[in-house]
């Protein structure tokens, strides 16, 4: 793997496991599966609490080797299959299977060229945008890193994840990512990021072979936050030696960059920011910044043959305000520029197409799982968008953004149903309706002049949220905070 970059332990999987364990549990899975056919039984209905009593599983807390058989079980019965698609969906068949690079980029919001942005921040991924599906009205899991990448890696809202308490989160063993589901069907994965939050004791990585960490580059003193440096081109490099590594590429394989240089601070760079000097001008100076940088990693791939059969997805965690609701940065609030993210999707053979329909990143997962021909996860709280890929047409389904409670946050929702979006702010017992067909810029509280809408708006928040089993979160030991809290 790649040198000057410092790796997760190959052997970690899974929250701890090794490679063998992951291999075991498939076999156990599949075990699983027989003998809940021959029996003609359920599989898996109950799980065994830590005092040996029987308990209703609760989404996202199961064991992971009870997920993962129930994925496999799932698939026994149908669950993944994919034919009978609308003739608009038709999949080209394939000698093989495909493979995925996904890449995120922290606190970008969908101002890009492709977009419509007026300023030339994204030549990069706008070529990547003009061959790709994309997505013009994407919605992230919620507003912080941590409650929106490991979520989506799991198909799951962040409230429901076994989890701690720290700022830093971290996400205990029973939570089965997509990396952990690719690798037990054969994938190699690898990836790369800059934050110490992708430490492997968080979680955040379990299912992933190998792992860099990437220094990051600047002049910053000794001991400052990460945001006072720069990584991007380290990443960039680090994406490259993945790509051209056999032991990853031999095979399909999941490789996940993380790009972090647009979070704030947001610094200069020298041919880059020359926007100006506020703010929202240094931002737009880290978007074109880390655009070159993923631009060379696109690059890469385009001129290998591995483009022939690796699907790209680029999207980014969250968004970012600057002062629209008299708000900046991100974590606390649920308005659209904070929730809104892009989304674009190139697979090979798929023509270029714009989808207006509204999107949520819970749905990005379920939806490389099936193009991958993994069984589906049975859990998940978000459906492939695969068909849709092809040309078919899906109706919009509700999208939930899922802040949970922290120590710097408050316990946040905004819930999308229709065209309208209902913001549910449960310490102050107070919910405000917008009407984003006619309002995007959400300046219009319709609470108090709509009560009918705000009335089944509330009925089916409630509805959605009464599938959803809230995880309490693990108290652990408090730390002098140290690092930024965005």
């Amino acid at each position: 793997m790649a040198r000057g970059v410092v790796l997760a332990d190959p052997e970690r999987t899974a929250g701890g496991k090794s490679s063998i364990a992951v291999l075991a549990v498939r076999a156990v899975a599949l075990g699983i599966i027989v003998a809940a056919h021959a029996t003609g039984c359920g599989l898996l209905q109950r799980r065994t609490g830590q005092n040996g009593s029987s308990q209703a599983p609760s989404p996202g807390a199961e064991p992971k080797e009870a997920q993962l058989a129930n994925a496999q079980a799932a698939a026994a019965d149908g669950a993944g299959d994919v034919s009978g698609l609308p003739a608009a969906g038709t999949r080209p068949a394939r000698a093989e299977r495909l493979s995925f690079l996904v890449i995120t980029v922290d606190t970008l919001r969908p101002d890009l060229g492709f977009m419509g942005y007026e300023r030339p921040v994204s030549p990069n991924v706008d070529r990547l945008a003009g061959r790709s599906i994309v997505y013009d009205r994407a919605y992230s899991i919620s507003t912080y890193t941590g409650f929106c990448l490991p979520p989506m890696m799991a198909s799951r809202y962040p409230s429901e994840m076994p989890r701690t308490d720290r700022h830093e989160v971290k996400y205990l063993s029973q939570n089965v990512l997509l990396a952990e589901r690719l690798r037990a069907e054969g994938y190699h994965t690898a990836g790369a990021a800059s934050h110490f939050l992708f430490a492997p004791v968080l979680g955040w990585i379990d299912g992933f072979e190998h792992f860099a960490r990437v220094p990051v580059e600047g002049d910053a003193p000794s001991g400052s936050s990460v945001d006072w440096f720069h990584s991007s081109r380290g990443l960039a490099d680090a994406a490259i030696r993945i790509l051209s590594d056999p032991q990853v590429t031999s095979g399909p394989f999941f490789v996940w960059i993380h790009f972090l240089d647009p979070h704030g601070r947001y610094l200069e760079h020298k041919g880059f920011s020359t926007f100006g000097h506020d703010q929202r001008d240094l931002y737009d100076g880290e978007i074109a910044y880390t655009d070159f940088h993923i631009g060379r990693v696109l690059d890469a791939l385009e001129g290998s043959p591995l483009r022939e059969r690796t699907v790209v997805v680029l999207t980014a965690d969250h968004g970012e305000a600057f002062g629209e609701h008299g708000e900046y940065h991100h974590g606390r609030h649920i308005w659209e520029e904070i929730v809104r993210i892009p989304l674009i999707v190139f697979v090979p053979g798929a023509p270029p197409r714009r989808i207006e329909r509204r999107v949520s990143a819970v749905e990005i997962a379920p939806t490389i799982l099936d193009l991958a021909g993994a069984p589906a996860d049975p859990g998940a709280r978000g459906r492939s968008f695969a068909p849709e890929l092809f040309g078919a047409d899906l109706p919009e389904s509700p999208i939930l953004v899922d802040q949970p409670r922290n120590p710097y946050y408050p316990l946040k929702r905004a819930f999308i149903d229709g065209g309208y979006k209902l913001h549910v702010l449960p310490e102050s017992k107070t919910y405000l309706l917008f009407d984003l067909a006619h309002d995007p810029g959400e300046k219009n509280d319709l609470a108090a002049n709509e009560p009918d809408t705000l009335a089944r708006m509330r009925r089916s928040y409630d509805e959605f949220m009464s599938r959803i089993v809230e995880v309490a979160p693990v108290p652990v030991a408090r730390a002098e905070p140290t690092t930024s809290k965005r």
